[in-house]
C-alpha cells in the first residue's frame, strides 16, 4: 500500500520527526543524566503542506524516548489529511518502535488501516516513510467496499455505472 506522495523533500520529514520528538523530550525536561522520557497522549504533527497545514499527524498512548536509539510507543495512530485538513486514512498499531536513524516504524503487533472503501487489518508492519510505503506481514484482511451507483468498473468489462446483471448472457 502507498501513501500520498508529500510536496516536500524526502529526506526533511525524517528530520522533521527527529526534531519534533527531541523537541518534545526537551519541554519534559529531559536533562543528560535521563536515559530515556516516557511521554503519555502524545500527539505530534509528523509532517506539513507547504501552506503549514497538517499532513500527517502522529498519536501514541505510551512513547518511551531514550537518549539514543529508537523510539517505543503503544497505542500509535497515525492520521493523513487531505490539502483542505479533512481526514483521508488512519493507520493504527498497537505497538511499534520508530527508528530515528531511517525514518522507519516496525512492528509485531497488530496494525489497522483504513479509508473511504478499504480497511486492512493484519500483524505486524513496516512503514518506510523515505519510500512512503506500508507493508503488512501476517494475517492480512482485506475488505473493500464501493458505491455501486458512481463506480465506472467499464474498465473491467463491467457494463453500466457499477451494477451488473446476474445473470448476463454472452452479447448482452
Amino acid at each position: 500500500m502507498r501513501l500520498s506522495r508529500t510536496d516536500r523533500p524526502r529526506g526533511r520529514r525524517r528530520g522533521l520527526a527527529c526534531a519534533l520528538l527531541c523537541a518534545a523530550v526537551a519541554a519534559f525536561g529531559a536533562d543528560e543524566t535521563e536515559t530515556a522520557t516516557v511521554m503519555e497522549d502524545l500527539r505530534l504533527p509528523f509532517e506539513h503542506y507547504d501552506d503549514g497545514r497538517v499532513k500527517v499527524q502522529l498519536m501514541a498512548g505510551v512513547a518511551y524516548i531514550p537518549a539514543d536509539g529508537p523510539v517505543r510507543a503503544s497505542e500509535v495512530r497515525l492520521e493523513f489529511y487531505d490539502r483542505e485538513g479533512k481526514l483521508e486514512s488512519v493507520l493504527s498499531v498497537d505497538s511499534c518502535e520508530f527508528d530515528r536513524e531511517d525514518g522507519t516504524i516496525n512492528s509485531g503487533a497488530n496494525v489497522r488501516f483504513a479509508r473511504t472503501g478499504i480497511s486492512i487489518s493484519g500483524r505486524g508492519c513496516e512503514l518506510d516513510s523515505e519510500k512512503e510505503m506500508v507493508r503488512l506481514f501476517n494475517d492480512v484482511r482485506v475488505v473493500l467496499s464501493y458505491d455501486r451507483s458512481t463506480t465506472d468498473l467499464g474498465a473491467f468489462g463491467v457494463k453500466g455505472s457499477g451494477s451488473r446483471q446476474a445473470n448476463s448472457g454472452p452479447g448482452e
